[in-house]
Order: structure tokens, then sequence, then C-alpha cells
């Protein structure tokens, strides 16, 4: 098993598109759940250092700090957060197997720890998509339709954009909420457009809903009152290596996962909506887009990282605009090579 680092990090970014082309063992996830239950098992609510996560890229500090009161303004703890990824999560509520394989996103980007409010547990700012790691705070069965599942042993291809560029905010004058300020989020999973319910936080800071089909914007706990934020700002990426799938410091996470052409742009980002914004990534017939001029062309400019055949990922050769990454371990090739079709 091995993992390709770039100790310096990626350079700070507030927006970025990510590709990936993977395929996970059933194995892994497997593996993974096993942990996740045994890390609820000593602390149920556990949200630290990726549990129940296969990592496909990980990147940024893991020195975000979380805060639990004793619901009133006295501090019980505090600890660090889990590092920004994209992944899978195989930790969820119930521990309903159905949905213990689904793609996750987390972002860390602001330095304020917000104040303190009706629930025991506040958080700096950081936002989560997809499945709920901690088991106290996880989608009911009637949200069930927000999760995007990872079937095992297939190739799938993750097509991730953000801008945290502008913030979000929201304001609530009881019985109503204005949503002020949105940040745009998008994901497309296997050539298909995910918005509104798929983008439904981990968090009680952030809510994606039809009103911001392709967003999210600040909610801090449903509190009935007042004005919540998130102030614009860089994801700090120089202060952490840049993993895939990830680094040293949360080696324990690394699992056995196929990855192929993957392509890491910052500063821009892209509406996964659009069919021939994914086109430039995957195409029609479900195999990844080779003529990198295409989204080279859309977005442009060229990646900070691009990872292309077998040789390349083998040895760390990155053809982008980044420099090369250092291999640890062993990496190895593997075939058919990526195909979504059924």
């Amino acid at each position: 098993m091995g993992y390709l680092v770039r100790s310096a990090g990626i350079g700070e970014f507030s927006k970025a598109v990510i590709s990936i082309w993977f395929r996970v063992p059933a194995a892994s996830l497997t593996a993974a759940r096993a942990q996740f239950d045994a890390a609820t098992a000593v602390f149920p609510d556990t949200d630290f250092g990726l549990p129940g996560v296969i990592p496909l890229v990980t990147f940024g500090p893991n020195t975000e700090i979380y805060t639990i009161y004793d619901g009133s303004t006295a501090v019980i703890s505090t600890g660090a957060m889990s590092p920004c990824v994209i992944g899978i999560s195989c930790g969820n509520s119930n521990h309903d197997s159905a949905y213990r394989n689904t793609m996750y996103a987390r972002m860390q980007y602001a330095s304020g720890a917000p104040s303190v409010g009706p629930s025991r547990t506040v958080y700096n700012d950081f936002f989560q998509v997809g499945s709920r790691i901690a088991p106290s705070n996880s989608f009911a069965v009637s949200n069930a339709g927000s999760y995007i599942i990872v079937v095992a042993d297939a190739w799938h291809h993750i097509l991730v954009s953000l801008d945290l560029s502008g913030g979000c905010s929201s304001t609530y004058s009881t019985p109503d909420l204005t949503i002020d300020t949105t940040c745009p989020f998008y994901w497309a999973f296997d050539d298909a457009n995910y918005n509104s319910a798929y983008l439904w936080p981990n968090t009680p800071q952030v809510v994606g809903n039809a009103d911001v089909p392709n967003g999210i914007y600040s909610d801090r706990g449903n509190q009935n009152s007042g004005s919540f934020s998130f102030a614009a700002g860089n994801i700090p990426t120089g202060s952490k290596p840049i993993g895939i799938p990830s680094y040293s410091d949360f080696i324990s996470k690394i699992y056995d996962v196929e990855m192929a052409e993957l392509q890491i742009y910052t500063g821009v980002t892209l509406d996964t909506s659009v069919v021939m914004n994914r086109r430039a990534f995957v195409t029609s017939d479900g195999k990844p887009e080779l003529d990198y001029s295409i989204p080279d062309a859309l977005l442009g400019k060229s990646p900070e990282i691009r990872l292309h055949t077998g040789k390349n990922w083998k040895a760390g050769t990155n053809t982008g605009t980044l420099g090369n990454l250092t291999k640890v371990g062993t990496i190895n090739d593997f075939s058919p090579g990526p195909d979504i079709t059924p």
C-alpha cells in the first residue's frame, strides 16, 4: 500500500475544481466500517481523524478546533478536527449498511470560532456535505435520498467544485429565514449532477436546500433569530501536506483504492449541472476525456495536479504545474482502466 504526497501542500485557495476517477474494493469498505465502529464504541460523537472515511484526496490543516460546552458558556473540552478531504464515508447513523458507502467532502476554511449557541458542541468554520460521520447527527431515513452511493469494485467519477470566496450568511426573523449569501458547491457523480438535498450538511453550521440548489448557506444550529455567517476565506492548504489518498498523519486511514486521471485546478469553479462542462472530464461513452486541452480551455488554465498513466502514478510524476509528488510505499498497476458505463 502506498500514497503520493507533497509536503508543502498545494497553496491556499478559495475556489477549486477536482476530478477523480476511482474504484474501491469491497474489502476496503468493510475495513473502514470496522474502524468507524471501533472509534464510536469509545466516543460515540467522534468526528476527528477521518473515522470511517476512505480518503481519495486529503489536504489542509487538522488544526481547526471543536469546543464542547456544558450547555452554557463553560468549556468542557476542545480538540482538533479532521482535515479537508474528498472520499467515501463508511460511518452512518444506525449503522444502516445500505448507506455506509457514500460520497463525502469536508472543507475547513475560516479560523474564527462561532459564538456559543444552544447546542453543546461548537466548531470552527467548516462544512461537510454527504453522509454524516458521527451517529448523533445524521440523516434521518426520510433523507436517505441525499446519499450518493458508492458501489464497491466498480469505477466511479466524482467532479467537485466549490467557491468560498464570497462567504455565506443567513438571517432569522421568526418565523422567516432569509438566505443572504451562498457559497456555491457543485458535484457530479458518474456523469450525473447532484444538488439540493445532496448538499445537505453533516453539521448544523451550513445548509443546502432547494432555495440554493448548488450552494450552501450559514445556519448555525437552526437558531430562530439573529444573523449568522461564515466569513469569506481561503483554505489554508499550505500549512499541511496534500496526500493522494492521504498523508502520514492519517496513515491508518489509507485503504486499498484504485485511482486514475486525477486533476486539481485551484482558483476556478465549474457548474457541474451543465452537461458540456462535465464532458471536459468524462466522455459521453463514460470514459475519461484524455484531450486535456478541453478542460484547460474551459477553465482557462492548466491544473496544479494532473496524474495520468500508471507510470506517472507509480513515480509521482505530476504533469500539472505544481511539481512532482513524493511516492511513499508501493503503488501498483491495475486493470481494466476507468469506465463508468453499465
